[in-house]
Protein backbone atom coordinates (compact mmCIF):
# COMPACT_ATOMS: atom_id res chain seq x y z
CA UNK A 1 0.00 0.00 0.00
CA UNK A 2 1.49 3.45 -1.28
CA UNK A 3 2.27 5.96 1.46
CA UNK A 4 1.14 9.55 1.35
CA UNK A 5 3.39 12.18 2.75
CA UNK A 6 3.19 16.09 2.06
CA UNK A 7 5.77 18.89 3.93
CA UNK A 8 4.54 21.91 5.68
CA UNK A 9 1.24 19.98 6.58
CA UNK A 10 -0.65 21.91 9.44
CA UNK A 11 -4.26 22.23 10.02
CA UNK A 12 -6.46 21.81 12.64
CA UNK A 13 -9.59 19.83 13.86
CA UNK A 14 -13.22 21.89 13.71
CA UNK A 15 -15.16 19.75 15.68
CA UNK A 16 -14.38 17.30 18.51
CA UNK A 17 -13.18 14.63 18.20
CA UNK A 18 -14.40 11.19 20.42
CA UNK A 19 -11.75 8.88 21.49
CA UNK A 20 -13.47 5.72 19.33
CA UNK A 21 -14.05 7.83 16.15
CA UNK A 22 -12.64 6.60 13.14
CA UNK A 23 -13.07 10.13 11.77
CA UNK A 24 -12.00 13.76 11.93
CA UNK A 25 -13.06 16.66 10.45
CA UNK A 26 -10.18 19.20 9.57
CA UNK A 27 -9.83 22.55 8.23
CA UNK A 28 -7.87 23.65 5.56
CA UNK A 29 -4.42 24.12 5.92
CA UNK A 30 -3.53 28.67 5.95
CA UNK A 31 -0.44 28.69 3.88
CA UNK A 32 2.04 28.69 3.75
CA UNK A 33 1.16 25.34 5.58
CA UNK A 34 -0.26 22.61 3.26
CA UNK A 35 -3.26 20.06 4.29
CA UNK A 36 -3.10 16.58 5.42
CA UNK A 37 -2.72 14.53 2.47
CA UNK A 38 -5.57 12.37 0.45
CA UNK A 39 -4.09 9.12 0.48
CA UNK A 40 -5.97 7.85 -2.62
CA UNK A 41 -6.03 4.38 -2.43
CA UNK A 42 -3.12 3.77 -0.22
CA UNK A 43 -2.16 4.99 3.44
CA UNK A 44 -0.92 8.03 5.29
CA UNK A 45 -0.11 9.38 8.48
CA UNK A 46 -0.47 12.45 10.91
CA UNK A 47 0.32 13.21 14.41
CA UNK A 48 -2.85 15.38 16.62
CA UNK A 49 -1.44 17.69 19.76
CA UNK A 50 -2.79 20.23 21.82
CA UNK A 51 -0.34 22.58 21.12
CA UNK A 52 2.58 23.60 19.11
CA UNK A 53 5.20 25.60 21.55
CA UNK A 54 4.15 23.70 24.72
CA UNK A 55 2.75 20.21 23.73
CA UNK A 56 1.05 18.53 26.80
CA UNK A 57 -0.47 15.04 24.37
CA UNK A 58 0.41 13.63 21.11
CA UNK A 59 -1.78 10.80 19.40
CA UNK A 60 -0.53 9.05 15.91
CA UNK A 61 -3.14 7.87 14.02
CA UNK A 62 -2.98 6.66 10.35
CA UNK A 63 -5.66 6.92 7.51
CA UNK A 64 -7.01 5.72 4.15
CA UNK A 65 -8.85 8.25 3.32
CA UNK A 66 -9.97 12.01 2.97
CA UNK A 67 -13.19 13.85 1.84
CA UNK A 68 -14.54 17.28 0.85
CA UNK A 69 -13.40 20.33 -0.81
CA UNK A 70 -11.95 21.92 2.36
CA UNK A 71 -13.01 21.88 5.37
CA UNK A 72 -11.92 18.11 4.99
CA UNK A 73 -13.14 14.86 6.65
CA UNK A 74 -10.62 12.32 7.31
CA UNK A 75 -11.67 8.39 7.17
CA UNK A 76 -10.51 5.18 7.94
CA UNK A 77 -8.24 6.18 11.27
CA UNK A 78 -6.50 3.66 13.11
CA UNK A 79 -5.89 5.58 16.78
CA UNK A 80 -3.25 5.15 19.12
CA UNK A 81 -0.60 4.30 17.21
CA UNK A 82 3.34 4.55 17.93
CA UNK A 83 3.01 4.29 21.51
CA UNK A 84 0.10 6.83 21.64
CA UNK A 85 -3.02 6.33 23.15
CA UNK A 86 -6.97 7.26 21.15
CA UNK A 87 -7.82 10.40 23.15
CA UNK A 88 -10.38 12.65 22.77
CA UNK A 89 -9.64 15.68 21.22
CA UNK A 90 -11.32 19.33 20.99
CA UNK A 91 -11.81 21.75 18.21
CA UNK A 92 -8.86 23.56 17.09
CA UNK A 93 -6.55 20.63 18.32
CA UNK A 94 -3.82 20.64 15.28
CA UNK A 95 -3.06 17.77 13.05
CA UNK A 96 0.87 18.01 11.86
CA UNK A 97 2.50 15.22 9.79
CA UNK A 98 6.14 14.38 11.18
CA UNK A 99 7.88 11.65 10.22
CA UNK A 100 8.62 9.43 13.16
CA UNK A 101 10.85 7.09 13.95
CA UNK A 102 8.68 4.03 12.92
CA UNK A 103 7.87 5.40 10.08
CA UNK A 104 11.44 6.29 9.18
CA UNK A 105 12.26 2.04 9.79
CA UNK A 106 8.87 1.44 7.89
CA UNK A 107 9.75 3.58 4.63
CA UNK A 108 13.26 3.63 3.94
CA UNK A 109 14.45 0.54 5.90
CA UNK A 110 17.34 2.54 7.88
CA UNK A 111 19.59 -0.99 8.76
CA UNK A 112 22.58 -0.29 7.79
CA UNK A 113 24.82 -2.65 5.60
CA UNK A 114 27.47 -3.36 7.97
CA UNK A 115 25.73 -4.22 11.24
CA UNK A 116 26.28 -0.90 12.86
CA UNK A 117 23.29 1.28 14.50
CA UNK A 118 19.78 1.35 12.66
CA UNK A 119 17.60 2.98 15.00
CA UNK A 120 16.51 1.67 17.89
CA UNK A 121 13.48 3.56 20.00
CA UNK A 122 13.81 6.38 17.93
CA UNK A 123 17.51 6.91 19.24
CA UNK A 124 20.20 7.78 15.89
Amino acid sequence: MAASWNNFVQSKTTTQTLQASSTMDIAAAIAPWTTPPDPAGGIAWATITDSLSAPTKFEVVSYTGRTGTGPYTITGMTRGLEGTIAQVWPADSFVIQYITADKLVDEHSLASQDGDTIIDGGTF
